[in-house]
């Protein structure tokens, strides 16, 4: 069944006194806001490997994207930068993955705005193991025209190691 815009709708009364009311489905849609749109909004990524070295903090540049609404996100420094007029609450999310290994070695995904630490996940290994540990966080943030977002990792003990499978994404809530 196709329901269009001109299509009549019955509408009961919740208190079963028999009212009814009968309106088009546009006179509904009338009653929503408009909403808004979620942009700009991205999503960059990279499939290969990333070497990241121990103790200190490397900032991730993604080489490739799936969208961009906006050109917002720089595929040659990793900063996703706020358009002008586009200021607002915005949220962010990162992943990758990290071999498994050496004992006591921490991984941290983070995120950075302007060059300060905004939020993030750490993990710990206890003990030796194989395979793969995969690393996510989310943050939410206010920001305003000209700001930035990066994505960072940080990798303590074990030298440098490989990463893999990274994504960084983020949009603008609708306020």
């Amino acid at each position: 069944v196709v329901v269009t815009a001109s299509d009549s709708i019955l509408l009961g009364d919740a208190t079963d006194s028999g009212n009814t009311k009968r309106d088009t489905v546009q006179g509904l849609l009338d009653l929503v806001p408009a909403g808004g749109s979620m942009t700009p909004t991205f999503a960059a990524y990279h499939t290969g490997t990333i070497a990241v070295s121990a103790a200190s903090a490397t900032a991730i540049t993604l080489g490739s994207e799936y969208f961009d609404t906006d050109s917002a996100y720089n595929v040659s420094d990793g900063k996703f930068t706020v358009p002008s007029g586009e200021g607002g609450k915005y949220w962010f999310s990162g992943q990758y993955r990290v071999k498994e290994g050496e004992t006591n070695t921490r991984q941290v995904i983070a995120f950075n705005k302007n060059g300060s630490l905004i939020g993030q996940e750490m993990e710990t290994r206890k003990a030796a193991s194989t395979g793969y540990l995969g690393m996510n966080h989310s943050v939410l943030v206010a920001l305003a025209a000209g700001d930035y977002v990066q994505l960072i990792v940080y990798i303590a003990g074990g030298g440098e190691q490989d990463t893999y499978d990274y994504s960084f994404y983020g949009f603008k809530l609708i306020e």
